[in-house]
């Protein structure tokens, strides 16, 4: 039976940190601002950027078991160097195959688009076709765990989208730094922000409304827990702990439920940045 779950997205309140020096504060005009990036889109005389296809054979495997498939859709800006930039959700799958998608992404090297010749960004639209699985391992703690795995290549293409329908022909955007192809996807996100002032916070999009476990069932048990979590920059939750428990399986059931959820990342000057927020999440058994 399902939860009459109350979500709460609760911002961490922001810190306004002042740059200071020996002489005390630094004028905010002395701080070098990020540069605009004027970004395209695909029309008559901006040519498309072309995916060089990457070689993930080193991630298939052939014995697993609960194969997973999906189509994840993805938004991306390809830079002027072929370089793919804030990656983000456009149609994710809710299961661990989107953090392979940002990595199979963020991994992708491209020709760069072009306009009357020249290298300029585009924006575009790419969809991940992935096929996983999962094999048993045992962690550094001699416990046992699963890994995703992937059964085949990837395939990937751009397809038509929202962007692609806009009447301008290009916009100015900021671009998330480039920290290269990704070696953890999904894992720890140890650089975020506070929301707050320029930071504005992430938004949900897609969530999962988690069970009561049946000990709950059993004891008619209600309650709120709470958890902290940064939302990455592409909009997946990361370092989900939890702060206040309600125990029989509640806890755990919330979590499973959390790491499903999918964001629009939090925007600084509309550059996507990490973020920590607060969630609680609501039991409420039937009487």
């Amino acid at each position: 039976m399902k939860t009459h779950c109350i979500l709460a997205l609760l911002a961490i309140c922001a810190i306004n940190l002042e740059a200071q020096s020996s002489t005390g504060t630094i004028s905010s005009a002395m701080v070098a601002q990020p540069p605009w990036t004027t970004v395209y889109t695909v029309r008559p005389g901006v040519v498309a950027p072309n995916l060089l296809q990457p070689d993930f054979s080193g991630l298939v495997v052939t014995k697993c078991s609960d194969s997973i498939k999906a189509n994840i859709k993805l938004s991306l800006i390809v830079d002027e160097n072929g370089h793919p930039r804030n990656v983000m959700f456009v149609d994710p799958s809710q299961t661990e195959l989107d953090r392979v998608a940002i990595f199979i992404a963020e991994t992708d090297r491209f020709n760069p688009g072009t306009r009357d010749g020249a290298p300029v960004a585009v924006r575009e639209n790419l969809q991940v076709s992935a096929h996983g699985c999962y094999i048993d391992l045992i962690n550094a703690a001699g416990k046992k765990t699963r890994a995703l795995r992937l059964l085949s290549e990837p395939t990937q293409k751009f397809y038509s989208g929202e962007q692609q329908s806009r009447e301008q022909l290009s916009e100015q955007a900021l671009l998330a730094p480039e920290d290269g192809p990704l070696k953890n996807p999904g894992g720890n996100t140890p650089h975020w922000k506070k929301v707050g002032g320029e930071v504005k916070p992430p938004k949900l999009f897609r969530s999962v409304e988690p069970e009561l476990s049946q000990d709950a069932l059993t004891n008619k048990v209600s309650g709120v827990c709470e958890f902290s979590l940064i939302v990455d920059r592409h909009g997946l939750p990361t370092n989900i702990t939890l702060l206040q428990s309600i125990g029989y399986g509640l806890d755990e059931n919330a979590t499973e439920a959390i790491s499903k959820y999918r964001f629009k990342p939090a925007m600084k000057n509309g550059e996507p940045v990490a973020v920590q927020i607060k969630v609680e999440i609501s039991f409420k058994s039937p009487h």
